[in-house]
């Protein structure tokens, strides 16, 4: 089996639950107030868009976040906009990532 990198997104809820994902093999989990580990993947996306926060009707994104890579996948804080306070998703925030996915290569057979 060979690895090939490739992305992925997922909306991410405020209790933890993925509303969707484009690959199975990513899972996600809430450990506490604006505080999301989601496993199955490499890190946040290294080329293109990353994020996709919900605005308010100023035109405002509703919530910061920082994320880091750590042993399990990415660890995804978020954070009232402006400020350091610990805060859930508010509806659901939209995030692509880095992955590995084992592909199988064709065999030859023998003719």
């Amino acid at each position: 089996m060979a690895t090939l990198r490739t992305t992925a997104a997922i909306n991410l809820k405020a209790d933890g639950s993925i509303k969707d994902a484009t690959q199975a093999q990513i899972t996600a989990s809430k450990i506490e107030l604006g505080v999301y580990q989601v496993s199955g993947v490499v890190g946040l996306a290294s080329e293109g868009w990353q994020s996709t926060i919900k605005e308010n009707a100023n035109g405002e994104k509703t919530i910061s976040l920082v994320s880091e890579a750590n042993e399990s996948g990415v660890l995804v804080r978020t954070y009232e906009r402006g400020t350091t306070n610990p805060v859930d998703i508010i509806d659901c925030l939209t995030l692509r990532f880095d992955l590995d996915v084992e592909v199988v290569e064709p065999t030859e057979t023998a003719e």
